[in-house]
C-alpha cells in the first residue's frame, strides 16, 4: 500500500520566495535518496513542516500589507483616473505639484518598476507584495 507523498501535495510555490529554492533543493535531495531505497519518512515530514511554516509566513505577511488609499484631502486624489490613465498611455509621466499634494502616493501605487532604490520599501508597502514588503 502507497502512502501518499505529503511533501508532492504541498505547493513550494506556496512559500517566501526566499525559501523555495532550499526548499526545492531538498525535495530533490528526498526523492533521489528514496529512489536509492533510503527511509526518509522522518525527513519528508520535516520538509513538509518548513513548507507549510514558510507558506504561513507567506500568508500571514500578504494579509498584514495595508490596502492602498488615496486619502481625499489630498490634490492628486481628484485626478486620480485622469493620471492613471496618463500612466498606462505613457512612457513618463511627469507630476507637478506643491508639497504634501499627494505624488508620491501617486508615483508608489504606478505598477511600473521603480528606478530608485529609496522608495522600494513604500512601494512594497502600498502595493501589498508579500515577498518585497519588510
Amino acid at each position: 500500500m502507497n502512502l501518499p507523498n505529503p511533501v508532492s501535495e504541498l505547493s513550494i510555490d506556496t512559500c517566501l520566495r526566499r525559501d523555495q529554492h532550499r526548499l526545492r533543493r531538498e525535495r530533490d535531495r528526498l526523492r533521489a535518496g528514496k529512489m536509492r531505497g533510503n527511509d526518509i519518512t522522518a525527513a519528508e515530514a520535516a520538509l513538509a513542516q518548513k513548507i507549510a511554516a514558510s507558506a504561513a509566513a507567506r500568508a500571514a505577511r500578504a494579509a498584514s500589507v495595508p490596502k492602498v488609499r488615496y486619502p481625499e484631502e489630498l490634490p492628486i486624489s481628484a485626478n486620480r483616473d485622469e493620471i492613471r490613465r496618463a500612466i498606462e498611455k505613457h512612457a513618463v509621466v511627469i507630476l507637478c505639484g506643491e508639497t504634501g499634494s499627494g505624488k508620491e502616493l501617486v508615483a508608489a501605487c504606478d505598477p511600473r518598476p521603480r528606478r530608485t532604490e529609496g522608495q522600494d520599501v513604500r512601494e512594497a508597502q502600498l502595493r501589498g507584495d508579500p515577498d518585497t514588503a519588510p
